[in-house]
């Protein structure tokens, strides 16, 4: 086991049962739901932007247009991820 600080934590990635958990020196592969993850991480500055991806806003680099619905986050470590419909009216909305 190895504990990540929360700080480091830019994003995380669910594929049924697991969750990669990106820093900026190494990926986890952890087993827990990303809706596991979101629960215990309620509260904090991480946001669900589409059904596998949980972003820490803290590392928003940019956001982007991608479609007439949809915008592309931009995080620090050159990873770009689309938001779905929902995800994208919820990025939306913290801007406001």
């Amino acid at each position: 086991m190895s504990p990540i600080p929360l700080a480091s934590l830019e994003r995380a990635q669910g594929a049924d049962d697991y969750v990669t958990i990106c820093t900026a020196a190494k990926q986890y592969l952890v087993n827990i739901r990303l809706a596991d993850l979101e629960e215990r991480l309620r509260g904090t500055s991480f946001l669900r932007i589409h059904r596998s991806h949980l972003i820490n806003l803290e590392f928003v680099t940019s956001i982007d247009p991608y479609d007439a619905a949809r915008v592309e986050v931009v995080m620090k470590s050159g990873a770009r991820i689309v938001a779905s419909r929902t995800g994208s009216k919820r990025l939306r909305d913290l801007a406001l």
